[in-house]
Parts: structure tokens; C-alpha cells; sequence
């Protein structure tokens, strides 16, 4: 099994400053590089998606710096290649230079930072920024090989290193949410040079991309089970529920809350527990027949424990992205006891898949520029009618508001739907957010002739 992750390559520039090819970082990664100088920059735009599978993995065997996990690489929304020889920067991975991150209203700028604390490369680096998720270097031969490039493409950019095992590639990637919207359709990403700061802070930029979303988590089909600890005594639950309706939404005490005792569940799970469970359930003969290539994983829930002494039971709910089809696979303790195929309806939306909908909406070229700087909401829907092209397929209705007002209920401004099977957007259509109904306010997208209309 496989997990797959969508960067979106820089596609254009805007605006660059100094000599050098600037256009050599557009698209994925294809050992050309860029060298942002002292006083050079390039700011780019327009990012078109690429899909990778395991891209964890490729960052997962660096030979310097930080050791990205699937966790980890959830948490960055940017990613960044450059070539650095046959050694990395001081502390691991890139060289010293800045960047700018902007969705049009907000920009986040950050300093990164080659040096180490004592300035002995390989020991501790400088204090980060703490929008920096990981900093590191892999082989230029993991990097050809993930991106499908040649060894002599790999040399040319690296001489250096000798081999492409001896080839180094450094990444760096950033967290900027939630400061800067990341689905922005007016996202813009500025690399600027330095000052040499002790060392030579010319990087040779490869590839620049956002990590919009991580369509599936980690599959991994071995690893020990992370011991898991009880949770401390809970004496704080509520259980009188008066609420001062004057101070908005959400509800809040009108006055202090009463405490009780509560007794923990004892069975708290953490996302290494789920993956060891995710791991259990694909590795079954069924489950693999059952299931291609690639996957989308739904959940896992806690089932709980039949009686003292028992195994815990879990269920892992999947769904075969080919296909559509859910299955629920139970688990008891470290073994399959059942596998279920389920209908389309049955398991609720799960956060990637809402994510994956409103990912897809925001990076529409017809619907993206009408849904900036709105917040996104979705909801599942599978389609029933047998004339209905997307009849039978997990669907999300997706819906674009205002900001939350504790005072105000908003309305939806934009609508659309979107099959999650074809990954694509199927209807959508545009509404004043006072909640007034339009009858021919239309915009590009709106109505697709027999395929329906988000009302």
C-alpha cells in the first residue's frame, strides 16, 4: 500500500530581481537549478499540482539534519529543494537566505538561517524560525530516483559529490498557517539571497511547491505499538448547562462551572497506535484484494473493550479510491476479525476528505478567485439518482462563508460540489452572503447541463 502526497509546483513569476535564470525553478524538481545570490529574488505564483507516492519516505532517509515522518510532513504546508554538492549547509540542509510567504491581505516573512550555535557544521543550529517544520539533506540518487531523474542530470547540478550517492539535496519545509491563507489562489512565494554569513549562502534552488494536502496517511505495514498512558483524572466536565445567549456564539456559562469526577476510559490512542491498527488491517489477504494500489484512509475508532482482560477492539474504515467502495475492517487486539463492505453513505466525511474537496474547490481556476479569504465547511452527499453522473459516489457539498461571527449566522456565499472519485468539482454557484436568494446570478462553473446545481 501506498501513501500519496499533491505539491503544487510554482508554475509562473511575477517579479525577479538580479541576474541568473530565475525560470529554472518553475515546475517540479529537474536538477536545474537557480542561484539566489546576495540581492537577487524571485517571487513566483500560480502553483499546478503534481501527485507523489511516499514522499515521507524520501525525506525520511536524510543523511543530515532533521528526519521527516509522515506527522511531521502533515504539519508543513511548503516545500523546498535546492542542490548543495557534496555537502549541505552548516546545519544540515540549506544554505542562508529569506523568504516571503502572501495570500494579498497578509505576507509572513522568514529569515532562515544556515549557522550552527558554535559554528561547527553538524552541531546544534541557530534558534529557527518557528514557522520551519524540518530542515535536511538526502542523497542526490534517493532524489533522481523519487522524481525520475537521470544520474547525469543529478552530476551536472552536484559534480561535487562524485556519485549521485554522494550528491546532496537539501529541503526545507515551512508551516504558515494559520497566518497566511496556503489556498489562496493569490498565494505568492519570494526567495531572496543574503549576505554570506560565515559561509557561502548561495543556494542553488530546485523546485519550490505548496503541500496542499496529504490525500492519505501512512501505511506503514510493520512497527512496534507505541505504549499508551492514561490520561490524568478528569474533574472539570460540566453538568450545569446555563448559557448567557448575550455573549454570542459558541454558547458560553452564564455562570462557574460545577465539577465532577469522571473516571478516564483508560484507553487513550495516539496516531502511532492508529497507523499500527492501519498496518494490521491492510496486510490482511482480504483487505488487499479488496483494496488497489492506493487508498484513502477514513478512520480508526475505538470500539472498547468486551469485558477486563479482553483485547481492545477497533475498527479501521477505508475506502478504495479507484473503485469508491468503504470497508470497515474490525480488529481484536493484534488480528482481523471482520471485514465488511459498506455502502457509500456508510461512514461519515473524514477530515482528509473534506480537506481534499475544499483543496480541490480553492485551486479550481473557475472557482478559486470567488472564494479568497473565505472559510470553508463540508459536508457528504452521495448522490441517488441513477441518472446523476456521480450517482453512488462519495461526494462533498462545500460551502464558502465570511469569517465566524459570534453574533452573526452566516450565510453561504459560495456553494459547490465536488465528486471525490473523479476529483473534480461537478456544480457550484454563487450567493449574496445576506442569504437572499439569486435566480441568475451566475458565474463560470456555475451549471453543468444534466449534472444539477448546488441550491
Amino acid at each position: 500500500m501506498t501513501t500519496r502526497t499533491e505539491i503544487h509546483w510554482a508554475g509562473s513569476i511575477r517579479t525577479a530581481v538580479g541576474d541568473g535564470s530565475p525560470e529554472l525553478l518553475l515546475g517540479q524538481p529537474d536538477a536545474r537549478a537557480y542561484v539566489v545570490a546576495d540581492g537577487w529574488s524571485v517571487t513566483l505564483r500560480d502553483f499546478r499540482p503534481v501527485s507523489y507516492e511516499n514522499l515521507a519516505e524520501l525525506l525520511g532517509t536524510a543523511v543530515s539534519g532533521d528526519v521527516v515522518t509522515q506527522e511531521l510532513l502533515a504539519e508543513a504546508d511548503v516545500i523546498a529543494f535546492e542542490h548543495n554538492g557534496n555537502e549541505p549547509g552548516p546545519s544540515g540542509g540549506w544554505e542562508s537566505c529569506d523568504w516571503a510567504f502572501s495570500d494579498g491581505p497578509r505576507t509572513l516573512v522568514i529569515h532562515w538561517d544556515e549557522r550552527t550555535v558554535d559554528g561547527v557544521p553538524g552541531h546544534q543550529p541557530v534558534p529557527r524560525d518557528p514557522h520551519v517544520v524540518a530542515n535536511g539533506t538526502i542523497t542526490g540518487a534517493s532524489f533522481g530516483s523519487f522524481f525520475g531523474l537521470s544520474d547525469s542530470a543529478i552530476m551536472a547540478q552536484n559534480p561535487a559529490g562524485g556519485t549521485p550517492a554522494g550528491a546532496r539535496v537539501s529541503f526545507l519545509l515551512f508551516r504558515l498557517r494559520p497566518e497566511v491563507d496556503v489556498r489562496s489562489p493569490d498565494l505568492e512565494i519570494t526567495l531572496s539571497g543574503v549576505p554570506p554569513s560565515g559561509a557561502a549562502a548561495t543556494p542553488d534552488a530546485d523546485a519550490v511547491g505548496l503541500l496542499v494536502h496529504v490525500i492519505t496517511p501512512a501505511a506503514t505495514l510493520a512497527g512496534a505499538s507505541t505504549p499508551v498512558q492514561p490520561p490524568p483524572a478528569l474533574t472539570t466536565i460540566v453538568d450545569r448547562l446555563s448559557f448567557d445567549q448575550s455573549r454570542g456564539w459558541p454558547p458560553q456559562l452564564s455562570g462557574p462551572a460545577v465539577a465532577v469526577d469522571a473516571a478516564p476510559s483508560g484507553l487513550p490512542m495516539t496516531f502511532a497506535d492508529w497507523q499500527r491498527y492501519l498496518a494490521i488491517a491492510v496486510a490482511h489477504p482480504e483487505v488487499r484484494e479488496l483494496l488497489d494500489d492506493t487508498f484513502i484512509w477514513l478512520g480508526c475508532h475505538l470500539l472498547g473493550v468486551r469485558s477486563e482482560g479482553s483485547p481492545v477492539r477497533v475498527l479501521v474504515a477505508l475506502r478504495n479510491s479507484a473503485t469508491g467502495q468503504l470497508i470497515d475492517v474490525t480488529i481484536s487486539g493484534e488480528a482481523v476479525t471482520g471485514v465488511e463492505i459498506k455502502r457509500p453513505w456508510g461512514h461519515p466525511e473524514s477530515p482528509t476528505e473534506m480537506e481534499t474537496a475544499i483543496d480541490l474547490v480553492r485551486a479550481h481556476p473557475d472557482h478559486g478567485r470567488h472564494v479568497a479569504g473565505l472559510e470553508a465547511h463540508a459536508i457528504l452527499r452521495v448522490p441517488d439518482d441513477a441518472s446523476h453522473p456521480s450517482t453512488g459516489h462519495r461526494c462533498m457539498h462545500v460551502m464558502f462563508t465570511k469569517p465566524d461571527d459570534p453574533f452573526v449566522e452566516r450565510a453561504v456565499c459560495y456553494a459547490a460540489m465536488v465528486d471525490l472519485e473523479t476529483r473534480t468539482v461537478i456544480a457550484a454557484r454563487r450567493s449574496p452572503c445576506n442569504g437572499s436568494p439569486v435566480a441568475s446570478r451566475r458565474v463560470p462553473g456555475d451549471h453543468d447541463p444534466g449534472r444539477g446545481r448546488v441550491e
